[in-house]
């Protein structure tokens, strides 16, 4: 059942914005985690980048995003609320004058963020922000980077019906995932994240769930360095991750679920002009209900020095 619920967004620096959105009615979570029941299950074990045993999450089906919502309250924060923050209608713009600034988010969102200022830094503590209008949550014109406070839980969630291949959180440049807290990424329209060339790094868990006609994690090329000792999973999506170019992870812990390939990459064949390449000289791997882990050119993946965990 739907309804009209009048929200009241408080800001940092003293500005405050009021406007109606569509909620529909959700269940309560019995034990009041906005992380809902993502329980770790001890199928596997990572060495993080300290060199200590990580328990993998992976009793992990989909991200539940009614059990979370109701922990977020009526009102968002961003801090600072300078010039460079404007507000219009379900929007939010950030257009600082200066690369490298910082804005944390936290409380309740609905509409959508974007960012035009090449090398704004996002910080989310404790946040949920959602798009019901197929449209990104969060959707940037230059590079981005997302930082998740240590010890919060964040969700960035796109839903509603799209004709086009959007995903909830999506850069047109560079992103750069980091940080030391819980993030979940859902694209009910059809991809979880999208950018041109993306980097994760940092000590959290990052979660990606796309369609089935998408991918949880879509890029031109992704990157991880050594001695990262983040965990990310992709859930639900046809492709766990696809590149049109590179991968290059040398570092991280990766799970995949229910995915139609892990790690997929365009060809030669589809893409004549760009290089294909799926290289792994670190990290560890493990993969349930997938019906293939990679998929390349031919003589294109490499492996030398990654690790693959059985259940």
């Amino acid at each position: 059942m739907k309804k009209n619920i009048r929200f009241r967004f408080r800001f940092a620096g003293a500005l405050a914005l009021t406007f109606s959105c569509a909620l529909l009615s959700v269940s309560c979570s019995k034990n009041g985690s906005p992380s809902g029941d993502l329980n770790s299950s001890g199928l596997g074990t990572f060495l993080n980048a300290d060199g200590n045993q990580t328990a993998l999450n992976s009793d992990i089906h989909q991200i539940d995003i009614n059990h979370a919502r109701k922990n977020y309250g009526d009102l968002l924060v961003i801090s600072p609320m300078d010039d460079g923050v404007k507000v219009s209608k379900d929007t939010i713009i950030l257009s600082p004058v200066e690369e490298g600034v910082e804005y944390t988010f936290s409380g309740y969102f609905c509409g959508q963020i974007v960012n035009t200022t090449k090398g704004t830094i996002i910080k989310l503590k404790d946040v949920y922000i959602e798009n019901k209008d197929a449209k990104p949550a969060i959707t940037s014109e230059a590079k981005l980077e997302i930082s998740v406070a240590k010890g919060s839980e964040n969700y960035i969630v796109s839903r509603g019906r799209s004709y086009s291949r959007n995903a909830a959180l999506r850069s047109k440049r560079a992103l750069v995932l980091g940080g030391g807290g819980n993030l979940y990424v859902k694209g009910k329209i059809w991809h979880g994240a999208e950018a041109e060339d993306m980097k994760i790094k940092g000590s959290g868990n990052f979660y990606f769930e796309g369609t089935r006609k998408g991918s949880a994690l879509k890029c031109d090329s992704l990157s991880v360095e050594e001695g990262k000792g983040f965990c990310a999973y992709f859930m639900n999506s046809k492709n766990g991750i696809k590149a049109e170019r590179t991968v290059n992870l040398a570092s991280g812990n990766f799970y995949f679920y229910n995915d139609g390939t892990g790690i997929k990459t365009a060809t030669s064949e589809e893409k004549p002009d760009k290089a294909h390449a799926i290289t792994l000289t670190g990290g560890y791997f493990y993969a349930s209900g997938v019906k293939e882990p990679y998929s390349t050119d031919e003589g294109a993946f490499t492996n030398n020095g990654a690790h693959f965990v059985e259940e």
